[in-house]
């Protein structure tokens, strides 16, 4: 994890050109804070499906959000993890798409340990 975190975070962070369309269209974004003051990052899942997002971008968009989150929202031994609000609203359960939540949930446990509340 702390080799990814120095290797990989520099590059992740210049990249908010790249997932302008997404953060415009409100398939991901951070919005308040819970009664802790962790963040509260929403996934609109409807929204996601669609754009019809490859696992490539929503993995690059999920690791922008969550580095910008690290770096900007969190205080040290304080405030150190977030939030995350699956939205399905207006979304039929057979185009749930649940390979995409899969890889987003096993990227985010590798990249991003003990930062999900």
């Amino acid at each position: 994890m702390q080799d990814w975190l120095r290797d990989g975070l520099p590059a992740v962070l210049t990249q908010h050109d790249k997932w302008r369309t997404q953060l415009e269209n409100g398939v991901f974004y951070a919005h308040g804070r819970d009664k802790q003051m962790r963040p509260i990052l929403h996934v609109n899942m409807k929204k996601m499906a669609d754009e019809q997002m490859s696992e490539e971008d929503i993995l690059g968009m999920t690791d922008y959000l969550h580095s910008y989150l690290v770096y900007n929202a969190m205080v040290q031994g304080s405030i150190e993890q977030w939030v995350v609000i699956w939205d399905a609203t207006d979304l039929p359960l057979s185009a749930v798409p649940v390979n995409l939540l899969h890889a987003m949930v096993v990227h985010g446990t590798y990249a991003f340990k003990q930062r999900n509340a």
